[in-house]
């Protein structure tokens, strides 16, 4: 019948570890007691109710059942004893052995204790902040990641959304990704308010948990035959340990495998190449694999107590087990929690991007001047009705000075010169470009006055830049008050670092000027897309420390309402007259604009090194157009690709703007698709002007 009290290690294998004074006491070293103690060999090893309560009508316990098969193990048990020093040992006999006294250990449901508690807190962890647990900021900002693509695509085919909507599965799947990078972590967060109480539930109830879950494990059996039959592969014998007696870990047989190091049996790989088993404190049995090293047992006492969790037994008390004692269980508790830790990581890399970029050792901001690189600084001037000679030479000299200030060395001979013009318009498209470009078109009215545009033109085969400058910006950098004059030399020196950057590009991606987008969606946002890095880029470089955001703040506020008035406006009347590419037209030339503004105005903050704080109605502006949440990672992408500059691999990361060009298109209900060799398609589903389309239906029935 079973007692309250319950040996998880027997008293009978406890026995030939008792100290040699006749008191049948054992030294016990356990965890956060700063030295060993005597305990009764009665007590060692002992908890109450260990396995099962007294039984109230008569049936058999689960402690029962372990009385009655220790009567079996303990014979097997003695006859391992009996044998003499490198005598082989039965396999099978001592599989059952190990088998039964791992699996019925305080070790064993500790580490499930351990690993539940472990488990909890990750969970709690990803609770709390499951952003920051699955990476949401670090996610790939161009291109979804191939393993996240793909169940994004199953899930469309199973569910059948490109066939209902028209749009291919890989336009549905970026748009997708692109709304889970943009409220990824409020939908998780949603998502927290309901698992929360589960976790606090689960974190209260560890212990049972692993109770249970053990004494489920004994129940079904007392020696796993998978076990048995692991360790029956091995050649054992009886090994001496003379130097120092062996200790009985509190997990009592310990395995040694390639990959798992030494752990507890019970934790050990499936093909072990030594295992352990102390039978008294002068011999040990040890399992090996055929053709390996044996195993040298001098060493037993340093690795078990390496792989104990709370305590571990003697005949004696030594210093060299006092050393072993102190930190005694962190190193199993420390893999238990990385082992935890590994598998959420493991999770939350499927929504990684892969590491895939080749870095170039060379640093983008340290680049070599070629031997023909012109390292005096010369650029031409060119009026157009806008001064003299004279008006030129101030120019030129004021320009210089801030070229000199502002950008290095290599960089001058990317500047080709600077056109100022009465007539700015036309000026921008009679500068010699050197091959032949499309029509250069000024902002348009409605977005305030152009003032200022930087052209590639091609010089002895090498890309360079010229300004076209309209002559009141000339008037205003040479003879505005000083607040005006600030101004125009802020937008001017803008453009200036511009050169810079595509100085820096060329460096470390020559084919830059010739680069071919993946696709033709690609390569036609990307013409409208990929300044917008720039402008960020400029504005962090150029900003000055007593800058104030207020004007460009509310410049941006009136740029996106009218964007928004007009590309509405535009659309309504593209539903009538059935113009889609001057709708489209207008709508790429107006978001790529406000995609800029808002990448100079972020760059700006991000320059001046404090907390964003939008103005008032600013935050209002992109909360009515909902666009708040991606105002927040468009910033976060900029300020990402910056930090990560140097380690820039691929030319194609740099179009991450795409996706934010693309996220605007989608706010104004354009989706833009490729149809094979139709090209781009854009989608203007009739859901985004479906009430003005029936209030003009019901007008017309009137």
């Amino acid at each position: 019948m079973a007692g309250s009290g319950q040996h998880f290690i027997p008293r009978h294998f406890l026995k030939p570890f008792v100290i040699q004074d006749g008191s049948d006491k054992l030294w016990m070293y356990r965890r956060n007691l700063s030295h060993p103690v005597p305990v009764d060999r009665g007590d060692a090893a002992k908890q109450k109710h260990f396995y099962s309560k007294p039984s109230e009508d008569g049936t058999l316990t689960l402690d029962d059942l372990i009385t009655d098969y220790e009567t079996h193990v303990f014979k097997l048990v003695d006859a391992l004893r009996a044998l003499n020093i490198d005598e082989e040992a039965d396999p099978r006999m001592v599989g059952e052995v190990a088998a039964h006294l791992s699996i019925r250990s305080a070790h064993t449901r500790t580490f499930m204790t351990e690993g539940a508690a472990s488990m909890a807190q990750a969970l709690g962890k990803l609770v709390e902040d499951p952003a920051k647990v699955f990476g949401i900021e670090n996610l790939a900002a161009n291109h979804v990641p191939k393993n996240l693509q793909d169940i994004i695509l199953n899930g469309i085919t199973e569910n059948g959304y490109d066939v209902l909507s028209g749009v291919s599965k890989e336009t549905l799947a970026r748009t997708l990704y692109f709304h889970f990078r943009e409220h990824g972590a409020s939908m998780l967060e949603e998502a927290k308010c309901t698992v929360l109480p589960l976790v606090d539930q689960f974190l209260g109830n560890t212990k049972a948990l692993a109770t249970s879950a053990h004494i489920e494990a004994l129940s079904r059996t007392l020696a796993p035959e998978g076990v048995i039959e692991k360790l029956a592969g091995l050649r054992w014998t009886v090994e001496p340990q003379n130097a120092v007696p062996a200790i009985l870990p509190d997990c009592v047989c310990i395995s040694f495998d390639e990959v798992e190091g030494w752990q507890p049996l019970f934790l050990g790989g499936k093909k072990p190449i030594h295992v352990v088993l102390p039978l008294t404190p002068d011999r040990i049995l040890v399992g090996t694999r055929a053709g390996v090293e044996t195993f040298a047992t001098g060493g037993f006492n340093d690795i078990a107590t390496t792989v104990c969790l709370d305590f571990f037994l003697s005949n004696e008390r030594h210093d060299a087990l006092a050393f072993h004692h102190e930190g005694l269980g962190d190193q199993l508790r420390g893999r238990i929690a990385g082992l935890i830790n590994d598998a959420l990581a493991n999770v939350a890399l499927d929504f990684l991007p892969p590491t895939d970029n080749v870095v170039s050792e060379r640093s983008i901001f340290d680049l070599e001047q070629g031997d023909d690189a012109n390292r005096n600084l010369a650029f031409t001037i060119a009026l157009k009705d806008a001064g003299n000679e004279d008006f030129a030479r101030q120019l030129g000299d004021y320009l210089s000075k801030l070229i000199i200030r502002l950008v290095p060395a290599h960089t001058f001979s990317r500047i080709d010169g600077f056109t100022v013009a009465k007539d700015y318009e036309a000026a921008l498209n009679e500068v010699e470009r050197g091959f032949d470009a499309a029509l250069v078109k000024s902002t348009p009215s409605e977005f305030g006055l152009g003032v200022a545009m930087p052209l590639w033109v091609k010089r002895d085969s090498v890309m360079k830049t010229h300004f076209v400058l309209r002559d009141i910006l000339a008037a205003q950098l040479m003879f505005a008050e000083e607040a005006e004059q600030l101004e125009a030399e802020d937008l001017l020196a803008q453009m200036i670092a511009g050169t810079y950057l595509e100085t820096l590009i060329l460096g470390r991606f020559p084919e830059a000027n010739k680069f071919v987008a993946s696709d033709e969606v690609e390569q036609m946002l990307s013409q409208y897309s990929y300044n917008a890095f720039s402008a960020y880029f400029c504005a962090r470089v150029c900003a000055r420390d007593d800058m104030n955001t207020d004007a460009t703040e509310k410049h941006l506020v009136d740029q996106l309402d009218v964007a928004h008035q007009n590309i509405v406006a535009k659309r309504r009347a593209y539903r009538l007259d059935g113009n889609l590419e001057g709708f489209l037209d207008y709508t790429f030339d107006t978001l790529s604009l406000v995609l800029k503004a808002c990448a100079r105005l972020i760059g700006t903050y991000h320059a001046l090194e404090k907390p964003t704080e939008l103005s008032d109605d600013l935050r209002e502006k992109l909360e009515e157009l909902e666009l708040i949440h991606w105002f927040d990672l468009f910033a976060k992408d900029l300020s990402g690709f910056m930090a990560s500059i140097e380690e820039w691999g691929r030319f194609e990361d740099i179009l991450f703007t795409n996706r934010h060009l693309e996220r605007l298109l989608l706010r104004f209900g354009i989706l833009l698709d490729t149809h094979g060799a139709d090209g781009v398609h854009a989608h203007v589903p009739f859901g985004s002007d479906g009430a003005y389309l029936l209030e003009l239906e019901s007008k017309r029935l009137q």
